[in-house]
């Protein structure tokens, strides 16, 4: 045996089971038990295929699939209907009868085909379908009993009563259940959603005027008949609402006849519901009552108005005995119906100007389509308005002769649509993140939007950013768009198919080279689809679906062994194209690498990614692409030396991304998780740089004693491995935790040694930080100079800065290399051009979004503007610099800052207050080992400048 899964689609199951079965047949032999269970089995088969269901015989019973093997956005209507209507037919059984429970359930449901050696047949598997048959085993007798989920996907379309809590065998929780009572005529789809609240209405003034206009024809007595199509979801019945709420109910009169999709085979469904809520009718009124209600309106000619009557006895469901009536053939009928509803919609029309709105005009029967088409004809002579709403134009009567005036209805325009998600979405800080997501996956179809918005808002309004996937498309909508794909022809579908697993966005060329691999090449299928409207841009190198809830039900639909083979081929077909330099195609490729479960491909090529992303300064996708690196990583368990390889790579390139975001204590963490897989794996190499990594960390984090302690070491190492990129790294880290201890003599004794090795030659930092070693070493040297005094040497080695730096085309280098400078200028006495240059720093950092090197800048800028008497401007620079020292622990740059206020503070006499700060930086230096701002302080303290702290 074999299954193999097709599709997923939304569905509703419905499980009827004949109560007692085997005690009705424990005493019958297999013919007299079929002869006793048979028909009701029959009947219940047959109904649920009436309704549209695939059924099999389970049991002693059936279970119904609605919505399968074709979408369809009633399933649930129809289900629902159809196990209301078995329990009235048993009822109705006069032999034989038996007592049935009904259970029904709805949502996501895989089917597939189930092969043995003999015999195949199509499957349904999930969980929806057990818990309909748990509903099932725990209902009434002769009852429906019914999910919340069919409660909110029927809305008020049903009397319902519900029934609490119940536990069933196998589950742990209990389940909420209702049983459904009789069908709601009085309900209609709109009125279900008018129920739940409306939206803002927007984008249909034009549309509204326009059938103002015919409605001020009408009222003069030259009527009209409006067509509004469209589809599903764009907003023909919110049109129509709009309209007849600004009519003036006292002075006409309007009809609704509302269709629904169990209406196509059941003549006048819609005009026999209406009517018999306007008159008040019971279900099934007796001809006196109809005659007592109708006769007004029928004219005195007494044969004429017999045959009328009959006819609309025959409409409102009640029986005519009249001979005359009985012996006439069906289209004389006919004929009589549709002359007897005329008269009655013209006789209203004389009282009053009529307004008959016909929706859903797709879903009715032919006879009412025939009725509708008599009135679009006959309106121009009655002060009377026809309004059709439709999806298709071919099911509008008089569309084609051009008898009808027609609107057709697009999806809303740009500001239109932002304006509804606005009105929509609640006011809160991540409201243009989510404004935005759904004005790009709904394709500005008013339905869409707000049954999206209705969804995030159910789940808390999650921030979702994925553009075209990460979300999932509501109950409510995918059936609308599933059943647009099942009416496609095979190949159109698979084409769409296809395209979807590339992405809501795909390469003309990637998808006609899959389509070769799957023997589908079909050109033709990509031109349908753009003429359906199904996708765009088919004539450039990059086409998209029109909106991404038709790619993800497109998407969702296809089982994950299909899903994980067609991504697999888009890996071949990409990886053969051999542009590992491009940062779109390199996404694509680990895209499809993990969802074909490809980890160690995966992997590597979100690796690349994350050093590409870093090239181009995307810090925060790079970040991305690392930590999705390691999340595959971790699944190749085939290899763990591979594993531990990838894990080493993707972990250095996420040191490199967060370094920026100055998240230094993540930063040490990972650099302890490479030491430890280096040494698991004997990568000396790569456990030597995460010390030196460890190094830098502690320097800006922790205690300067043990950072130094370390650093020494790790120089150490590096000599003995004879290594000249590995010194040089060692021999920075090294120097710039000197600096920081303010012991720049040692800082440049230590880069006098070592300095020669800060070349572009052994950028070994490439790998490891936003910058580059010949840049960040060197400038430490600059830095370490000036601050020792030494402004001649200073000003040499500043000159190789800047060659060095117009060489790098890298912001963070570019930045640091302005610091130096700024540096060297502040401490000649240049603070003018010192602080055009921090500031200029400033600018790169804030533009290339790097959140470390602010606040390191912040001291030298804090103390350029006060020596230019800018003493507020000194301050804001010291508090920005504070906002991201403290909140990212980086006690150095902390302590830098607070040496420079006390500086300032000292400069202008602004001694109140500044026992506090005194203290603080007192405190870190003790903790940290900062003996250079120490001794400063205790200075200050033996001048007298602070007495007391």
């Amino acid at each position: 045996m074999h299954i193999e899964a097709r599709e997923q689609k939304i569905c509703t199951i419905v499980f009827i089971d004949i109560v007692s079965s085997t005690a009705l047949i424990e005493d019958l032999d297999p013919e007299e038990a079929l002869d006793r269970l048979g028909p009701a089995v029959e009947l219940i088969m047959d109904t649920c295929e009436e309704f549209g269901a695939s059924v099999r015989f389970v049991g002693d019973g059936a279970m119904a699939a609605f919505g399968f093997p074709a979408a369809d956005e009633s399933h649930c209507l129809r289900a629902v209907e159809a196990g209301l209507t078995v329990v009235e037919r048993i009822a109705d059984m006069q032999e034989d009868r038996v007592d049935i429970r009904v259970g029904i359930h709805t949502g996501p449901v895989l089917f597939g085909n189930l092969s043995h050696t003999s015999f195949d047949e199509l499957t349904l598997t999930g969980s929806v379908v057990h818990l309909a048959d748990k509903i099932q085993s725990v209902a009434a007798n002769n009852s429906v009993t019914v999910s919340p989920t069919v409660i909110e996907a029927v809305g008020e379309m049903f009397h319902v009563r519900e029934l609490g809590e119940t536990f069933v065998r196998g589950m742990d929780q209990p389940l909420r259940l209702f049983e459904i009572e009789k069908r709601n005529e009085s309900v209609s789809r709109w009125k279900t959603r008018v129920d739940r609240g409306l939206s803002h209405f927007v984008g249909r003034k034009a549309d509204l005027d326009r059938l103002q206009q015919a409605w001020a024809r009408a009222r003069s007595g030259a009527g009209a008949a409006v067509a509004l199509v469209g589809e599903a979801g764009i907003g023909k019945s919110r049109l129509v609402h709009e309209f007849t709420a600004e009519i003036d109910q006292t002075a006409a009169e309007v009809l609704e006849f509302s269709a629904t999709a169990l209406d196509r085979q059941v003549a006048y469904a819609p005009i026999s519901r209406t009517l018999g809520l306007w008159l008040d009718l019971p279900k099934t009124p007796d001809p006196a009552r109809i005659s007592q209600k109708l006769m007004p309106y029928l004219q005195q000619d007494s044969a004429k108005r017999a045959r009328r009557a009959n006819a609309l006895y025959s409409v409102l469901h009640s029986k005519s005995e009249d001979p005359a009536w009985v012996m006439l053939s069906p289209k004389l009928q006919q004929e009589a119906i549709v002359d007897a509803l005329l008269a009655i919609f013209q006789a209203l029309s004389t009282k009053k100007p009529l307004v008959l709105v016909f929706e859903d005009i797709h879903w009715t029967d032919q006879y009412t389509k025939t009725l509708v088409s008599h009135l679009v004809a006959a309106a121009p002579a009655f002060p009377l308005l026809v309004i059709v709403t439709s999806r298709t134009e071919a099911d509008v009567p008089g569309y084609a002769d051009g008898t009808i005036d027609k609107i057709t209805l697009g999806p809303l325009d740009d500001a239109s649509s932002r304006d509804l998600i606005s009105n929509l979405l609640p006011r809160s800080d991540g409201k243009e993140d989510l404004s935005d997501f759904v004005d790009d996956i709904c394709g500005q179809t008013p339905l869409f939007i707000e049954e999206i918005i209705r969804n995030l808002k159910s789940s808390g309004l999650p921030a979702v950013r994925r553009k075209g996937g990460g979300f999932k498309v509501p109950d409510s909508v995918q059936p609308l768009i599933a059943q647009r794909l099942d009416a496609l022809p095979t190949a159109t579908r698979q084409t769409l198919q296809m395209a979807a697993v590339i992405g809501s966005e795909f390469s003309v060329d990637l998808l006609r080279m899959m389509l070769r691999r799957e023997g589908l090449e079909d050109d033709a299928s990509l031109v349908s689809l753009a003429k359906l409207d199904l996708i765009e841009n088919i004539e450039k190198p990059v086409a998209k679906f029109r909106h991404a809830l038709i790619h993800q039900v497109t998407y969702s639909g296809l089982p994950k062994r299909r899903l994980r083979h067609l991504h697999g081929v888009s890996v071949d077909i990409i990886d053969g194209m051999s542009r590992g330099s491009d940062l779109a195609t390199m996404t694509s490729l680990a895209f499809h690498a993990e969802r074909s479960q490809r980890w160690v491909e995966a992997a590597s090529s979100y690796v690349r990614c994350g050093h590409l992303a870093i090239e181009r300064a995307a810090f925060d996708d790079a970040v991305i692409h690392f930590r999705e690196a390691l999340k595959c990583a971790e699944k190749v368990d085939a290899n763990p030396h591979r594993t531990a390889s990838i894990g080493i790579q993707a972990r250095q390139g996420l040191r490199v991304a967060l370094l920026p975001k100055a998240d230094f204590t993540q930063i040490m963490a990972i650099a302890a998780e490479i030491e430890s897989l280096s040494q698991q794996v004997g990568d000396d190499a790569s456990a030597l740089g995460a010390s030196i990594d460890r190094t830098i960390m502690m320097t800006i984090l922790s205690d300067l004693r043990e950072a130094i302690k370390i650093g020494r070491q790790t120089l150490d190492r590096a000599i003995d491995r004879g290594a000249p990129g590995f010194i040089a790294t060692a021999a920075f880290a090294l120097s710039q935790a000197y600096w920081f201890r303010a012991d720049y003599d040692a800082a440049v004794q230590i880069e006098t040694d070592f300095g020669h090795l800060f070349t572009p030659e052994n950028d070994r930092l490439n790998n490891r930080t936003a910058g580059t070693l010949s840049v960040l070493g060197t400038c430490t040297h600059a830095n370490s100079l000036s601050l020792s005094g030494h402004l001649e040497d200073a000003g040499r080695v500043c000159e190789q800065v800047k060659a060095l730096v117009g060489r790098s085309a890298k912001p963070y280098d570019r930045a640091f290399g302005s610091i130096s400078l700024g540096f060297y200028h502040l401490q000649r006495g240049d603070h003018a051009q010192s602080l055009d240059i921090l500031n200029e720093a400033m600018k790169i950092c804030e533009h290339a979004r790097i959140e470390v090197l602010p606040a390191f800048l912040s001291a030298p800028r804090a103390r350029a503007y006060a020596k230019l008497g800018q003493i507020e401007n000194a301050h804001g620079a010291l508090t920005a610099g504070y906002n991201i020292a403290i909140p990212t622990g980086t006690e150095a740059f902390h302590a830098q800052l607070l040496a420079a206020e006390v500086d300032i503070r000292y400069e202008i006499g602004e001694l109140t207050g500044s026992e506090a700060i005194v203290g603080q930086l007192t405190r870190l230096c003790e903790k940290n080992g900062y003996d250079g701002l120490l001794r400063r302080v205790r200075q200050l303290f033996q001048n007298g400048h602070f007495t007391a702290v």
